[in-house]
């Protein structure tokens, strides 16, 4: 077989294995990296962490009262499942998960198995006439014996017109020495020109004296 000027099979040899080599080393340079491929994009945000306090104790598994109106047709109140206590204040109401975000190192946490839960009672009303003449009338809240409260009453007769009535409130013969009902004789002395009529602190009761 003839062979072309200037070149010899050594040379045909030659330039094959260079050939080889170079398309080896290209293709090794273009592959992706397994280890940049894995490694996850640095975007510069940190990461958000739950700054507030930890609670001291964790309720979960509850049936909590809410009192918030749901906003369907019917009428119905809100119930969550969770809440977070720390202190004596209620730090959160609402879903297990979320309410398990403030559980620390610390946190007691308490399963109540479905059992109800729903706020204290406070009842702050008051009958505004009621405690307009309230100040208008002898107050015997807080008296504890009887003679404290002939003297209460001896008082506002000495300084209340002749005939006018003495009318007052708030008596409690419980929180006396003798926790006994009394009667128009215990009081005939403290005013003996005044018809004097005093409602219980209950109001379901009231002392008279007899009319002169």
């Amino acid at each position: 077989m003839a062979v072309r000027s200037g070149w010899s099979w050594g040379r045909a040899l030659w330039l094959r294995t260079f050939l080889l080599v170079f398309i080896g080393t290209v293709s090794s340079a273009q592959a992706p990296n397994p280890s940049s491929a894995q490694a996850p994009a640095q975007t510069g945000v940190p990461e958000k962490t739950d700054s507030r306090p930890r609670a001291d104790t964790i309720y979960i598994h509850a049936n909590v009262y809410t009192g918030v109106t749901s906003n369907t047709g019917f009428i119905s109140i809100l119930r969550e499942e969770a809440m977070a206590v720390r202190g004596d204040r209620l730090q959160a109401v609402g879903k297990t998960a979320d309410v398990m975000k403030l559980k620390g190192p610390e946190t007691q946490v308490i399963d109540l198995d479905g059992h109800f839960v729903m706020p204290g009672f406070n009842d702050a009303h008051l009958h505004l006439a009621d405690t307009g003449m309230q100040k208008l009338s002898v107050d015997l809240t807080g008296v504890k014996t009887l003679d404290e409260f002939r003297a209460r009453v001896r008082a506002a007769a000495e300084t209340a017109k002749p005939g006018e009535w003495i009318l007052g409130t708030g008596w409690d013969e419980t929180m006396w020495p003798i926790p006994t009902l009394p009667s128009r004789w215990d009081l005939d002395e403290a005013s003996e020109e005044h018809p004097v009529f005093l409602d219980r602190v209950d109001g379901h009761l009231a002392w008279p004296i007899r009319r002169r």
